[in-house]
């Protein structure tokens, strides 16, 4: 019997990696902006695509049966990158409210 290349659980898990990868690399950017400006959109669609990549290729491996761990530390190495930009984001919107409020407060 011919091994299928890809299953159903296979096609699954890429439409969940390619959409959360698609949230961090809003998230990244949202982040990356307030450091660099107009730049920033390539510098989190380049994070995003090594991201995937190394998933492929971490997949790649499993599938062949050969280690995973260089590719595994590498991945965690530019997940670190995204984590710093999608907290970045996510923590000056949840407290811009009190950075606005704390400062009309002190210039009243």
């Amino acid at each position: 019997m011919k091994k299928q290349l890809f299953t159903v659980t296979d096609l699954f898990l890429a439409f969940l990696a390619v959409l959360l990868i698609s949230v961090s690399f809003y998230q990244t950017w949202l982040g990356l902006d307030q450091i660099f400006g107009g730049s920033s959109i390539i510098i989190a669609l380049v994070l995003s695509l090594i991201l995937l990549f190394l998933l492929w290729q971490i997949r790649l491996n499993r599938l062949k049966g050969n280690s995973t761990t260089g590719l595994s530390w590498i991945y965690f190495f530019f997940a670190a990158f995204c984590f710093v930009a999608n907290f970045n984001a996510l923590y000056t919107r949840f407290v811009r409210t009190d950075i606005y409020t704390t400062e009309f407060k002190r210039h009243k």
